[in-house]
This record gives C-alpha cells, structure tokens and sequence, in this order.
C-alpha cells in the first residue's frame, strides 16, 4: 500500500475515535446533569418519603393518565369532560405506568424515560445530519485524496465550505445536459427516514 494511503486512512480511524469518544462523554456528562436535577428537584416530605416533581404540562398529563389508570377516563377530575392534555402518546405510557407503579415510583420512571428520549432523539438526530454530509474524498490510485479545485463560478457560504445548493445544482443540470445518458443510470436520492429496501 502506498504511504499516502495509510495516512488518510488513520486519519479518518483516528477521526472516527475522536467523534465516538466525544459523543460517549457527552451522553455521559447529560446523563449525569438529568440525575442530578432528577435528584435536586426531589424532596423528602415530613414523613421521610422522597417526593418526585414534573413540571407543568407533565404534571397534567400525569393528573389525567391517573384518573384514566383507575377507571375514571381521561380526565382531569372524574365527572368532568375537559380535554386538558397536549400530549396523548405521553399520557397514555404514563397511565400504563401507574398500573403497574405507584404514583411516585411513576413519576421517577417518567423523568427517567425523558432521559432515554433525549439520548434516542440525540441519536437519530446525528443519523440524519450523518446521512445528509457530503460523502469523504475518494483516494486516487497513488493514495493521495485530490485537491479541490475551485473555479471563480463557485460560491462558497462562510460558514461552510462547500458549493452553495443552487451552484450544485446548476453544475448538475449542465452535466446532465451534456451527458444525458448519465441521468438515466443514477439511482434516485437516498432519504434518510425510509427503508433500505
């Protein structure tokens, strides 16, 4: 293998390792800060029992799925037909929470569950920004990645150093023009929500 080669390839590992240990200790240091305000927005009440909070609309939701858990329908108080929740999916595991736990220990595993929510919404989030970043240089034949050539025709944002949608665009049309068999041959764009299939 040439020189070259080896180099970008441990760039890119070492790259990788970089990002995953960076992720790592950032889903660390958030799961830590979640436990500690789970924690400081406990209290013990007079009779030695730790208390659990939610905050407004969880709270709400919370008061409607306990009236739902115990047969009294999604409501805010038995009798009165309010529609008071924002959030159905949330109200209804919250209910079948309290089936099976008492109203502090549901409390805890909903503010537990937000946790695991955020981690996962962090994780599809960045599968998406993944999917969407442009592909890596492709290595030539002596192991080097090609320079990149820009003509006076290409804008580059300041924030970002790749050619502007519309520029991309244009350069595509204009090969397609030239090269219409090539614009049969290519598969559609991937999105990044869909199956594999």
């Amino acid at each position: 293998m040439h020189e070259g080669t080896l180099t970008v390839a441990s760039r890119t590992t070492r790259s990788r390792a970089v990002e995953r240990v960076f992720i790592a200790l950032t889903c660390l240091v958030f799961v830590l800060w979640a436990g500690l305000f789970i924690r400081e927005s406990s209290f013990v009440s007079s009779d030695g029992v730790r208390r659990f909070c939610l905050a407004d609309d969880a709270m709400i939701s919370m008061r409607y799925a306990w009236n739902l858990a115990h047969g009294s329908g999604l409501v805010w108080n038995p009798g009165e037909r309010v529609e008071g929740i924002t959030n159905l999916l949330m109200t209804l595991l919250m209910a079948t929470l309290l089936l099976v736990l008492s109203k502090g220990a549901a409390v805890l595993a909903v503010q537990l569950l937000g946790i695991v929510f955020v981690l996962l919404t962090a994780f599809f989030a960045w599968r998406v920004v993944l999917s969407a970043a442009p592909p890596p240089p492709k290595i030539d034949s002596g192991g080097a990645a090609p320079s990149r050539v820009e003509s006076s025709e290409s804008r580059v944002s300041l924030l970002d150093s790749r050619p502007s949608t519309l520029d991309s665009m244009a350069a595509d049309s204009s090969r397609r023009a030239t090269n219409p068999a090539s614009s049969r041959s290519e598969s559609p764009p991937k999105v990044p929500w869909t199956h594999p299939g």
